[in-house]
């Protein structure tokens, strides 16, 4: 998904690996006749911030990166 022109870009992951205390994912995707929305999980302030949980997979894709570019940076400077 390329959220380059979605609101949905500015979304965090309130149940990801860093997590604040007081903080929970507040909205949910939801898949109907092939489009991605988002639900609501309660009511939301106007000037709330969006959070929704992002998936394992997602979080496992970051972790592999950053172990593959830590490795880069150590082979370079060897």
């Amino acid at each position: 998904i390329d959220g380059s022109d979605c609101i949905c870009r500015f979304m965090n992951d309130a149940s990801g690996p860093v997590q604040q205390p007081g903080l929970s994912n507040n909205v949910r995707f939801v898949k109907w006749n092939k489009k991605i929305f988002l639900k609501a999980s309660r009511n939301i302030d106007k000037r709330e911030e969006l959070f929704a949980a992002y998936g394992m997979e997602y979080w496992e894709i970051v972790q592999r990166n950053e172990k593959q570019d830590f490795v880069a940076k150590l082979a370079q400077n060897a």
